[in-house]
């Protein structure tokens, strides 16, 4: 235990031990380990699908803390040609003719 650092999480106030191991790799952390984890990639953001409609092929992702995204068939991941509701994803932001809405979304299953 000597030599370990408690700080807390910038995002969630959870406390946590930064080990002299991880001191030795890099810069103090700001975010815990489950907050690192739940973090999307850089440029990236999550959300929860709202709904989507097979047969028209299209729907609504709702990110956090955001207004509703508009997404089209033609932005998801060969492997999940469809999205249902409540799943999680994780997509990047385009601006299109018709708006700001979804592109390359990805369906992130329960490992995260």
């Amino acid at each position: 235990m000597s030599g370990d650092v408690l700080i807390s999480c910038v995002e969630c106030g959870t406390p946590f031990v930064w080990t002299p191991a991880e001191q030795t790799t890099g810069p103090q952390p700001g975010l815990c380990p489950m907050c690192r984890r739940l973090a999307p990639s850089p440029g990236r953001s999550r959300g929860v699908v709202k709904w989507y409609s097979r047969a028209r092929g299209y729907g609504f992702i709702t990110p956090t803390q955001e207004s509703d995204l508009f997404v089209h068939k033609s932005a998801l991941d060969p492997e999940h040609p469809a999205l249902r509701a409540g799943q999680l994803v994780e997509f990047r932001r385009a601006t299109t003719e018709s708006g700001v809405q979804a592109e390359e979304v990805a369906v992130l299953d329960a490992e995260g």
